[in-house]
């Protein structure tokens, strides 16, 4: 049996992509430990985050040193693969060490594949390194494998005290910048709904670079009385996967507040639960949503966010969901890997490029 080492630890959808190996008939080990030991046979190694290879921190001289030895080590023995998730880490755009530690893992990795056709072009816009690359647009995903964990479908209004005539919008998972909190508030207030609702499941990163303790404190405060005005249902302790169904079934759109990512999480889980989306028009968004009914608004815009609300208001949320499950229903991983697989195996392994 084929063995992958998929060198992450990251436990929210690294487990998506070990039942898509094990599916498809391979052997699956997991951990950057296990990449940085070099004492096992892979048949396949695949990065998902350049970052976590540097625990997450940009990296310095010795760490970016010995990551770039481990690289070459592993591309002269086996298959690599790296999968973009993002351009640069949250909340680093431009730093010239991550740059240099993702244009390494390109260079070092014998395929480079992608949820979108933008993900590709923007990659190789960024990284030089990338134009030269094997590339490979693959599907996006979804959560096919929370579905089960379903103990009864349909609204859970109730137990979290939301009267069923609102029009209910999901924010799920962590808001990673002030401008994102400043979004959602303009964009929310703007927003001529009858009956709306926010529904919060996650909690505000107050912090950031430059941001001072007290900054931290006030802007927390700040978005703590906002939710309390707007009668919010907020939720912020962590959120088990069998428990993940109760605020995307009890929603009528899932609200995507991101300023500069490149990809989300999101738009997969609330079209797997069958959800509509609203989605900033940057990024991956657009491709991912072609020929569906879910709404993109302008990046950044809390006027267009706040007519994005409103339109999406009118329509029939249900039948969109239904839509978008149906869509996210062909986004198996079982597929996507297979696609990785068969693009790689045609790829000779070779030595330091």
């Amino acid at each position: 049996m084929p063995t992958v080492l998929i060198a992450s630890d990251e436990r929210d959808d690294i487990p998506n992509w070990v039942e898509g190996y094990r599916a498809g008939g391979w052997d699956v080990v997991t951990g950057t430990h296990n990449f940085k030991l070099c004492a096992a046979q892979f048949d396949l190694i695949h990065h998902q985050w350049p970052e976590e290879l540097s625990g997450w921190r940009v990296p310095d001289p010795a760490k970016l040193d010995e990551i770039k030895t481990l690289l070459a080590w592993w591309q002269a023995r086996t298959r690599c693969i790296f999968t973009v998730n993002n351009l640069y880490p949250h909340g680093f755009q431009g730093n010239p060490v991550y740059a240099e530690l993702y244009s390494e893992v390109i260079r070092r990795c014998h395929l480079v594949t992608h949820y979108t056709e933008a993900s590709r072009r923007l990659i190789c816009e960024e990284y030089p390194a990338a134009r030269d690359a094997n590339h490979l647009v693959h599907s996006p995903f979804n959560y096919e494998r929370l579905l089960p964990l379903q103990r009864a479908r349909g609204s859970r209004r109730s137990e979290l005290g939301i009267p069923e005539k609102d029009f209910v919008v999901l924010i799920f998972g962590a808001l990673r910048s002030w401008e994102e909190i400043c979004l959602i508030r303009s964009g929310f207030d703007r927003a001529n709904i009858p009956n709306k609702r926010l529904l919060m499941a996650g909690k505000f990163n107050s912090g950031g670079i430059g941001v001072t303790r007290w900054q931290r404190r006030w802007r927390q405060f700040q978005w703590e009385q906002w939710l309390r005005r707007r009668n919010a249902i907020v939720h912020t302790q962590y959120i088990p996967e069998e428990e993940l169904f109760r605020f995307f079934d009890s929603c009528d759109a899932v609200l995507v507040p991101r300023i500069r990512s490149l990809n989300s999480a999101l738009p997969a889980i609330g079209m797997t639960f069958g959800r509509a989306i609203i989605a900033p028009a940057h990024g991956s968004y657009p491709d991912v949503f072609t020929g569906t009914n879910n709404l993109l608004y302008e990046s950044g815009n809390p006027d267009d966010l706040a007519r994005a609300l409103e339109r999406m208001a009118a329509l029939d949320c249900a039948a969109i969901g239904r839509s978008n499950a149906q869509t996210a229903a062909g986004w198996t991983w079982k597929q996507l890997v297979q696609s990785c697989l068969s693009a790689v195996g045609e790829i000779p392994i070779a030595g330091p490029r």
